[in-house]
Order: C-alpha cells, then structure tokens, then sequence
C-alpha cells in the first residue's frame, strides 16, 4: 500500500476490516398473549340465531367501536387483548430479526461472509492487496485473493465491501 497525496512517501493507513456472517432473517413471533376480537367475545357466534338480538348489532358495534379506541393515557392494560389491527390476531408482528449470534452451519449449506474494509485514516490507500480464507482440519481454501488485481484505491474515509461464498464439504471446525 502507498500513501496518496503527498508524493512518494510512505505513511502508515489504518485499515479496519469487519467481517460479518450472513444469515437468512427470522421472522420474530411476538410472546404477547393472544388476542381477540371483542365481537367474537361479546356477541358469540350464534348471534344470529335469534331475530331480536341480531337486531340490535348495529348499536352494540358502534358502541364497541366507540369504545376499543386506545386511550394513550390509559394505563391500566384494559385493551391489551384486542385487536387494533387485523394482523394482530395472528400473533407476529411483522419483524424480521437478524441472527444475533454466529450459529452454526451444517454440511452441504453454502457460508457467505460480508467483508467490509474501512480506511480510517485521513489519507487515500492504493494498490490494496486483500486475501480471504477459511481453513479447515485438513486444508485452507482461499475464498479471495486479490494480489494479481489489487483495489486501486479506497479514498481516506471510504470503504471497500464484498461478499465471499463457500460451500461447506467438510465436517468439523472451520476458522
């Protein structure tokens, strides 16, 4: 690597490198109790069974609608089991997480690594040589190598990302 900007003397760059397995999200399911919908607890299915009180449902939905609307002052959890909105009901709340820890990779899936370089010093580095692997119990497999084709330049501040894939064929510790 040479220092840019000040012709042809070296400098010392620093080079932060970060490396971060990809996962495929979860879909985070919410552990709030179960929730429903005031009329099915109110008025039951069989609700229409009977003339009369069928005939007074408009009323007793307006006055539910009336009613479920959350207060924000109110805290006394007294709407905590209704549904504010259809998708409450099915007990996800749409997330979806990232891994929070490396977890483990079983043989036949495909490893991929984000690989992300930062130059945090003030000055633009050339001719960046980068070299990634993964060494197993009986070999090291380089995933990339870039010394034939260096990064030309990474701008001070800048940063250089990539991805590298490997599909593990090999049982045991993989580093």
């Amino acid at each position: 690597m040479s220092g840019g900007g000040g012709g042809a003397q070296q400098a010392v760059h620093s080079l932060a490198f970060r490396v971060m397995r990809l996962c495929r999200p979860t879909l985070h399911v919410d552990t709030a109790p179960l929730k429903f919908d005031p009329c099915d607890i109110l008025f039951g299915e069989d609700l229409f069974d009977d003339p009369v009180a069928a005939s007074h449902l408009p009323r007793l939905l307006s006055s539910q609608s009336n009613t479920s609307v959350s207060d924000p002052s109110d805290l006394s959890y007294r709407s905590r089991y209704l549904l504010h909105h259809p998708t409450d009901s099915l007990g996800f709340p749409g997330l979806l997480v990232l891994p929070q820890a490396f977890g483990a990779i079983y043989l036949g899936e495909t490893f991929c690594s984000y690989i992300s370089i930062n130059n945090s010093s003030n000055f633009e580095v050339r001719e960046v040589i980068i070299k990634a692997e993964i060494q197993t119990e009986r070999q090291r497999i380089v995933l990339l190598d870039t010394s034939k084709t260096p990064v030309e330049s990474i701008r001070a501040g800048g940063r250089y990302d990539f991805i590298v894939e490997h599909d593990v064929k090999e049982l045991g510790a993989h580093t």
